[in-house]
């Protein structure tokens, strides 16, 4: 199998999870959405909420790595 079909094979449940957790957010919002800018407000928000745990999980093996300590000799953060 090539590649890009196993790397489609692999995301699909991921990508497929991320799309009825889109549409259940537009269903949650309080207010009706009707323009194109109001539709991308939207798809901006759930990108970071969906992004969050990747942020959170990064950063907390970064942390425990110490990646932002000791940058270039000093005892500072980038």
């Amino acid at each position: 199998m090539g590649a890009g079909r196993r790397f489609a094979r692999e995301a699909a449940p991921l990508t497929l999870l991320s799309l009825v957790l889109l549409a259940a957010f537009g269903a949650v919002v309080p207010a009706s959405v009707r323009t194109v800018p109001e539709y991308a407000a939207l798809y901006l928000v759930f990108v970071a909420v969906v992004t969050l745990p990747h942020v959170v999980v990064v950063t907390a093996m970064d942390y425990a790595e110490g990646v932002w300590r000791g940058v270039g000799g000093a005892d500072t953060a980038l």
